[in-house]
């Protein structure tokens, strides 16, 4: 998330940074929203379990799974108003993640068949309802950018609620229970190699499933097809099982240290810089080489200007990632972390 909100190459972008155009295919930059959802989603049953074994009662543990779907929503909020400087109630992807959450661990406790006939029945609806709903003015299914029905639900009754986007809670919860059932796998006592093949061959299985319902509804990241979840979900869980092998049954874990700094502080590592960059960096002016310049601005030409666009393009990305690193390695160190 960090490497695809703030490359600075401009046109020499390389594809796989950019979302996909729409019913373009599904590009790396389309994969790291529901890998989000889909690593929530792993996370849900050591959430709702740890609960139970807590001893803490229905209504206990649904006002603390409230709690943490209200306090992401509201941290969307917050970065939403921070970027238009007024205070914005809308849906964004905090907010999604936070809708996401509270239905996927509302659903949870139920058993892993019904959890996985549940996402079934929502992916099957909502694609269904996407293909075959008539809308106006003439009175026929549509699937096109300016023309389908998320949009024509956003537009003409979300929208004046700073709701447009609601209906992705459908697919994307769906995905959060997709996720949670491969956890309860991975928890159960067969061995390494079992758990890594039923990661892979579920995962090549959702891929299949994913390529095959392409050639009737197509990937599409803006309204979150059933063939985009389920590719994201069988790739998700292919690339699970690769790190899974390689760092519990290989035990190579030196090489990751890195992504465990980012990962342990995951929701400062997204809120603070976006905050940080839109109430500072931007804003504030510095004097830099004669002239004005935001502080955002003066950090990227003190690498393009003598480095040229393409190299200090690349080099203000590294070290604008760098020091979001080095910030969150103190943070880990004092076990500062922002929980919700």
């Amino acid at each position: 998330m960090l490497l695809v909100n703030n490359i600075a190459l401009d046109e020499a972008t390389p594809g796989q940074l950019v979302h996909a155009k729409w019913n373009g295919g599904v590009h790396l930059a389309d994969l790291v929203f529901p890998w989000f959802l889909f690593c929530m989603g792993l996370a849900v049953p050591f959430s709702v379990e740890g609960m139970i074994a807590r001893g803490m009662s229905l209504w206990a543990r649904l006002g603390k799974i409230s709690w943490r779907a209200l306090a992401l929503f509201m941290l969307g909020c917050l970065i939403v108003s921070a970027e238009a400087w007024r205070p914005i109630l809308s849906l964004d992807v905090l907010q999604l993640l936070g809708l996401a959450f509270l239905f996927g661990a509302l659903i949870y406790p139920v058993r892993w068949q019904m959890r996985v006939l549940i996402a079934a029945v929502l992916l099957t609806g909502y694609g269904l309802a996407l293909t075959l709903i008539p809308l106006p003015p003439h009175g026929q299914p549509a699937f096109e950018e300016t023309h389908n029905l998320v949009r024509h639900v956003n537009e003409h009754f979300l929208a004046r609620f700073n709701l447009t986007g609601l209906l992705s809670v459908v697919p994307t919860t769906a995905l959060v229970l997709i996720g949670a059932t491969f956890t309860n796998a991975l928890r159960t006592d067969r061995s390494d190699k079992w758990k890594i093949g039923l990661l892979v061959g579920v995962g090549l299985g959702l891929c299949g499933l994913g390529i095959a319902w392409n050639e009737v509804l197509p990937y599409n990241k803006t309204v979150w097809t059933p063939s985009y979840i389920l590719l994201s979900a069988g790739l998700g869980a292919i690339l699970l099982a690769g790190l899974y092998w390689v760092l519990d049954v290989r035990g190579w874990r030196w090489w990751a240290f890195p992504l465990l700094v980012y990962g342990s502080n995951a929701l400062a590592a997204y809120v603070f810089p976006v905050l940080v960059k839109v109430v500072i960096l931007q804003r504030v002016k510095i004097d830099f080489h004669g002239a004005r310049y935001s502080i955002q601005n003066a950090w990227l030409h003190l690498f393009i200007d003598p480095m040229g666009r393409y190299a200090g393009g690349w080099a203000y990305t590294i070290s604008y990632m760098l020091v979001v690193w080095l910030i969150l390695l103190f943070l880990y160190r004092k076990k500062w972390l922002l929980r919700v």
